[in-house]
């Protein structure tokens, strides 16, 4: 990888110090440490990336996890709930006189029916 790159900058650079009257040597150690500070920085950032990667990689499997914890948390909450409602009734195990007093605010007109 780093010598193809390497090859590859020559060969684009190397028309412009060909057309030069003289290739410098100068010119060429610029070229190659130019060439070499580009892969350093290339290879530091794919280290970076994967270091990154490995970061959110543990980032997703924790908020897996959690989330399998929270759908179990759900089904249990649900199957109480229908628990519950299996045990519901339609009216109040009350007696009629206090559970219409708490429905309908006229409990004076109410409890006349009540007493009969």
């Amino acid at each position: 990888m780093c010598s193809r790159l390497l090859v590859g900058l020559v060969l684009i650079l190397s028309p412009a110090a060909i057309a030069a009257d003289e290739a410098k040597p100068d010119q060429w150690q610029r070229l190659y440490h130019d060439a070499t500070a580009q892969l350093r920085a290339a290879q530091d950032r794919r280290a970076e990336l994967a270091s990154q990667n490995t970061r959110l990689v543990q980032n997703i499997a924790e908020l897996h996890k959690r989330l399998e914890l929270a759908e179990d948390e759900l089904t249990g909450l649900r199957r109480e709930l229908d628990a519950l409602a299996g045990q519901a009734t339609a009216f109040p195990a009350v007696d009629p006189p206090a559970w219409v007093d708490t429905q309908w605010p006229l409990s004076s007109v109410d409890s006349r029916w009540i007493d009969q």
